[in-house]
């Protein structure tokens, strides 16, 4: 699931309706040794037992952090979020 979710956002990003203001970080899994390493990205996320892992900031305050199917559901809402409306022509 996780590469698929990496490829509906690369896909979302590179689309003509995604904000162009919309901002995406991602980090390696395999990088994060405890989960003190999560809280380094995503403070209060911890503990995690399950990827994808995802933070959510508004005006640099962070409003949401979930794992596991809440945060592919948190990332899907996000998406929607800043998606506009297509361009008519």
């Amino acid at each position: 699931m996780d590469l698929l979710a990496l490829d509906e956002i690369e896909d979302w990003l590179q689309s003509d309706t995604a904000d162009p203001t919309a901002r995406v970080d991602l980090f390696e899994m395999g990088a994060v040794k405890s989960h003190e390493d999560f809280e380094r990205w995503i403070p209060g996320i911890a503990p995690v037992y399950q990827a994808p892992v995802a933070g959510r900031w508004e005006n640099g305050v962070m409003v949401a952090g979930a794992w596991g199917a809440k945060a592919r559901d948190l990332i899907k809402q996000f998406m929607l979020d800043h998606t506009r409306s297509p361009a008519k022509g």
